[in-house]
């Protein structure tokens, strides 16, 4: 059996928050939109479609996640799961980890600090990784073989 893998991927360059504008409503800028095109060329050169798009629920992931699946991975679900809005890397960890075994392989989409973090632990050898925006890792992982992922509410 194939292991299964993961690509963490940091969501593209965003647009600065209006005035009284909420972070979370953040939208990718044209140059973020371009980033997640290419990031998703990329990744499907080193890993087979995957099963699932996960992304945090703020905009400008859901953006980058959807340009994702609309540029290499066609009829990829796409699930906004808000517990990775500015996950730390164990809250990303854990997310992995409760997807079960049923998974050969997801992409993963966030933001920083947690998503470099996150590719840090899964690279090992004390390395530590800065990811640029829609910069991205994909990783052999045993985080997808156990647990059974249910989306949060809402």
């Amino acid at each position: 059996m194939t292991p299964a893998r993961v690509a963490l991927l940091r969501h593209g360059e965003a647009l600065p928050s209006a005035r009284g504008g909420r972070d979370f409503e953040r939208p990718l800028s044209d140059r973020g939109l371009l980033e997640a095109r290419g990031a998703a060329l990329a990744i499907a050169t080193v890993m087979p479609q995957p099963d699932l798009i996960l992304a945090s629920s703020a905009r400008r992931t859901m953006q980058t996640a959807e340009t994702a699946r609309d540029t290499a991975f066609a009829g990829v679900p796409v699930i906004a799961e808000p517990l990775l809005y500015c996950a730390t890397a164990d809250a990303l960890l854990d997310v992995l980890s409760s997807l079960g075994g049923g998974f050969r392989a997801v992409l993963l989409v966030g933001h920083n600090p947690g998503i470099s973090e996150a590719c840090s632990r899964l690279a090992g050898g004390g390395q530590v990784l800065s990811l640029q925006t829609a910069g991205w890792r994909s990783f052999e992982t045993p985080y997808l073989a156990r647990g059974s992922f249910s989306p949060s509410p809402g």
